[in-house]
């Protein structure tokens, strides 16, 4: 599905949606130049999006004022409810709400063998979940990945006249700003931003990954708030699965958990780390807290 100049299609409103249904239940090849807007989705079922599965390569897309609310025991859920063997390249999406329970992103609900993805910013995003792997743009991911942001408002923070939202992301566990739990194995996230927003839930719980389970270098968390009720809360990441973090950056954060937190990691199987700074955090938790 291609576009040669670029190709609005809004104000798609469905309801009663049932599992693996969507405004496109798939796409098998590409998806480009293609611009989504002012749409609402009501679904009861599992997985639910404007696309139910894409299978190739999404470049210069957007997505923006999307709701997709599948409340109840609905999985895999979000503006694409499932990504595999894809690709996303210079993708925004804004004023995005998604509600789900598992496997639930603003762009993405879950992705496997993801192809390389760059470029990749969500603003004014709003995910609400009761369950795992939540995440502000991924809920779970694998692949590389460079320069993926998340942000509540805009980049700078709320704006005057901006409409007052509770979260970015709210799950249970595994609950990132950012991605919920990145399983990249020897792959990487290079570049990742979040400032400004507020992300909650009870373990794993980080600024920009719930869980690492692979590398990342350039990690950004800036003023945010990360509350998590149980294990593992991190300034950036909640838990580091054994791989690689390079030049990881915690700055003016508050982070309250219960146990094992701290200002970048809140905990870390064996890892190498690598130029972690974490400076002017407020830090809150009851057992094992690291600056």
């Amino acid at each position: 599905l291609e576009a040669d100049n670029n190709f609005v299609i809004s104000n798609v409103n469905l309801s009663g949606l049932s599992s693996s249904s969507g405004f496109i239940k798939e796409i098998k090849t590409s998806l480009k130049n293609i611009h989504f807007k002012d749409s609402n989705l009501q679904g009861n079922g599992s997985y639910v999006g404007l696309i139910g599965i894409l299978r190739g390569a999404t470049t210069d897309c957007s997505f923006t004022n999307i709701k997709i609310n599948c409340t109840g025991n609905y999985d895999y859920i979000g503006v694409i409810s499932r990504c595999i063997a894809g690709s996303f390249r210079n993708i925004t999406i804004s004023h995005v709400t998604v509600t789900g329970r598992h496997y639930v992103g603003g762009l993405v609900g879950q992705t496997t063998s993801l192809g390389s993805s760059s470029n990749i910013e969500g603003t004014y995003l709003s995910i609400t979940a009761t369950g795992n792997y939540i995440g502000g743009i991924i809920g779970y991911s694998a692949g590389v990945i460079t320069n993926i942001s998340a942000y509540q408002y805009a980049k700078e923070g709320k704006q005057s006249g901006d409409a007052e939202t509770s979260w970015l992301v709210k799950g249970a566990s595994y609950v990132g700003g950012t991605i919920g739990y990145y399983v990249g194995g020897g792959n990487t996230v290079n570049t990742v931003e979040n400032t400004n927003s507020i992300i909650q839930g009870i373990s794993y719980v980080g600024a920009n990954f719930g869980c690492a389970s692979g590398n990342v270098t350039n990690a950004v968390s800036t003023n945010n708030t990360i509350i998590g009720t149980g294990s593992y809360t991190g300034g950036n990441i909640g838990y580091q699965g054994g791989y690689t973090d390079s030049n990881i950056t915690s700055t003016n954060n508050t982070i309250t958990g219960a146990s094992a937190t701290g200002g970048n990691l809140g905990g870390a199987g064996w890892t190498n780390n690598n130029n972690l700074k974490a400076t002017n955090n407020t830090i809150k938790g009851t057992t094992y807290v690291v600056g």
